[in-house]
C-alpha cells in the first residue's frame, strides 16, 4: 500500500481529491516492482513511470475513440427531423406525410440534412413527388 503521514494524506486530498480512491488501495505487483526498480525507487520511479503509462493509454483511448466516433455519420433523432420540418415552414397539414416519408429510411434522413438548409425544402418535394410518381 502507499503510505505516508496522515498530514501528508490530508494535504494530498485537499490539493487532489481524486486521490481518495489510493488511499489505502494495496498496489498491485509492489513485490515485482520493488524487484525491478529497487525499494528505495518502487514509490518515486515505479510509480511515476505506472502512472505516466496509464496517462499515455487514456490518451491514446480518447484519441481513438474521436476518430471512430468523427468516421461515423451523424444520426439524426426523429424529433430532430420534425423540428426542421417546422423551421423550414412545411405547411402544418403536410407536416405528418413529410415526417413519415423522410423517417421512413435512414438514408433519406442523412440526404435530408446533407443538403443546404435553404434547399432542404425543394428536395423534400421533389423526392416526395418522384415516389408518388413511382407508385
Amino acid at each position: 500500500m502507499l503510505e505516508a503521514d496522515p498530514d501528508v494524506w490530508k494535504e494530498l486530498l485537499a490539493a487532489n481529491p481524486d486521490a481518495k480512491k489510493f488511499h489505502m488501495w494495496p498496489l498491485p505487483k509492489f513485490d515485482q516492482l520493488m524487484a525491478i526498480f529497487g525499494k528505495d525507487r518502487v514509490f518515486n520511479n515505479g510509480i511515476n513511470e505506472v502512472a505516466a503509462a496509464l496517462r499515455e493509454g487514456n490518451l491514446v483511448l480518447h484519441e481513438g475513440n474521436l476518430a471512430l466516433k468523427e468516421g461515423q455519420p451523424r444520426v439524426y433523432s426523429e424529433e430532430e427531423v420534425f423540428q426542421e420540418l417546422e423551421n423550414l415552414g412545411v405547411e402544418e397539414d403536410l407536416q405528418f406525410l413529410a415526417y413519415n416519408f423522410i423517417t421512413s429510411n435512414p438514408g433519406l434522413v442523412r440526404a435530408f440534412f446533407g443538403c443546404p438548409t435553404h434547399r432542404r425544402k425543394a428536395w423534400l418535394v421533389e423526392k416526395m413527388r418522384a415516389s408518388s410518381n413511382t407508385c
